[in-house]
């Protein structure tokens, strides 16, 4: 019945998702790359899934439940409001931590990853792929929020498409990056297949009544909040390597100086992503203010 067939659906929506891994695969064999850019890969896409499923997927369940239950009362004003607040949250958390972990992409794989043959060399190269994966992270923060929407829609025809449609994407863009790039190209390919996956998502929306795209407000937060996040993802890249090394000497145990320029990193891209976006006045912004003033009210005794 229906039953197997959303189940037949949802198997090819998984199962082209793992195509992903095994082009690259392939694709270091055929262009003969060098050995260690699975391995790279590998250890980049361990990173980028953790920071993925802290600060995105985290939210993406949260508010699934509620837009199932607004799509099963075929409330179509309260879904565009869940979608547009839930994206607009999503764009506004993972920018600074896009920001963070590009700048200290360096310093958080020699953390989790440099020991024993895991050398110096290795976490360079590891960083590079991050670096390019990080791009993806708001995309794919958006698409978290996006599945389940389309799970609650039992939209599964259209996500087997999308799915296709990335799948293909991932190997024209691949084939033709990784020609000039190496192994960074397939990153930048992953990259690719995320956008597109969005903005076929983002397309259908309009078809079930649910515009996003189309709304000037949400324009205007993109923007802005991609604005905001520059000052402090720039100012740690030129200014981390500066006092990197000055943390690291005063600091004999280099697990505890890899987290203090971590968390010296993280916090200057954060502070004046903060700062930004209260000049620029993005109204999220102030709501969260005002939220986490209350928490810390009912933490006072």
């Amino acid at each position: 019945g229906s039953f197997v067939v959303a189940g037949l659906q949802i198997a090819c929506i998984e199962i082209w998702s793992q195509l992903y891994v095994f082009f690259d695969r392939v694709a270091v064999q055929f262009f003969r790359l060098f050995e260690g850019s699975i391995a790279a890969l590998g250890y980049a896409t361990t990173l980028y899934t953790m920071m993925l499923s802290i600060f995105a997927l985290s939210v993406g369940k949260a508010i699934f439940p509620f837009l199932s239950v607004q799509v099963a009362r075929g409330n179509k004003k309260e879904q565009a409001q869940l979608l547009s607040d839930g994206i607009r949250w999503m764009i506004l958390l993972s920018l600074p931590v896009t920001g963070s972990f590009f700048a200290l992409s360096n310093e958080i794989v020699q953390l989790v990853f440099q020991r024993g043959n895991f050398d110096a060399s290795a976490t360079i190269v590891t960083a590079g792929a991050l670096k390019i994966f990080c791009i993806g992270l708001p995309f794919d923060a958006v698409y978290a929020i996006l599945v389940g929407y389309f799970y609650s829609l039992r939209d599964y025809r259209y996500m087997v498409l999308v799915s296709l449609l990335s799948i293909i994407v991932k190997i024209l863009v691949g084939v033709s990056l990784t020609i000039s790039y190496g192994y960074l190209g397939l990153a930048a390919s992953t990259v690719g297949a995320v956008i597109c996956r969005v903005m076929l998502m983002a397309i259908r929306l309009n078809k079930h009544n649910v515009p996003f795209c189309t709304i000037p407000e949400n324009h205007v937060l993109l923007w802005k909040s991609f604005l905001a996040v520059l000052p402090g993802s720039l100012l740690a890249v030129y200014t981390v390597p500066l006092f990197s090394p000055l943390i690291h000497s005063f600091f004999k145990i280099s697990v505890l100086s890899n987290l203090l320029v971590i968390s010296t990193g993280f916090g200057m891209v954060f502070l004046l992503y903060g700062f930004t976006l209260r000049l620029v006045r993005i109204p999220e912004w102030f709501m969260f203010a005002e939220k986490m003033r209350s928490f810390g009210a009912y933490l006072k005794p």
